[in-house]
């Protein structure tokens, strides 16, 4: 559910973000993205553990959402 193997050939970089930022400003800006993303997945990994069925019925609507859009 919810898992996909990781690509390392489309991995986004800090710099091909925000090209326009310092080497300084990239560091700190890749900080607070990795710290959101942390937090991010402690969330998924709780909802995960509490209310599995809550993941499973967001996945569903998921699918048919983009069954959907897929039809238009």
């Amino acid at each position: 559910m919810f898992q996909k193997p990781l690509s390392t050939e489309n991995e986004m970089t800090a710099a091909a973000l925000y090209p326009e930022l310092t080497i300084e400003q990239r560091k700190e800006a890749e900080y607070y993205l990795l710290r959101y993303l942390a937090t991010v997945q402690r969330i998924f990994e709780r909802v995960a553990r509490e209310n599995p069925n809550l993941l499973l019925e967001l996945e569903k609507r998921a699918k048919l959402r983009k069954e959907k859009t897929a039809r238009i």
